[in-house]
């Protein structure tokens, strides 16, 4: 047992930082703060700065963006110039 205890928390610190369990901006919070749709939305702690940065594809024609995003009181605020 106890030569498993190292490998059932590394499973469980794997575990939690996946994107299911990220506190970043879902795929609908990143449309409804930009007012557009999109898809293949995949956000990662901006370095030096506040929020997250998205990269993601706009729905039709497919334009790769990466916008930074804030948490606000009014929910997910994209920020100018990232």
């Amino acid at each position: 047992m106890s030569q498993k205890l190292p490998l059932v928390l590394a499973l469980v610190i794997s575990l939690a930082s996946c994107s299911p369990f990220s506190s970043g901006p879902s795929e609908d919070e990143v449309e409804q703060a930009l007012g557009i749709q999109i898809h293949d939305n995949q956000c990662v702690t901006a370095q030096g700065k506040p929020g997250y940065m998205c990269t993601f594809l706009t729905d039709g024609n497919n334009w790769s963006i990466t916008r930074r995003l804030i948490k606000t009181d009014n929910g997910w605020q994209p920020v100018a110039g990232n």
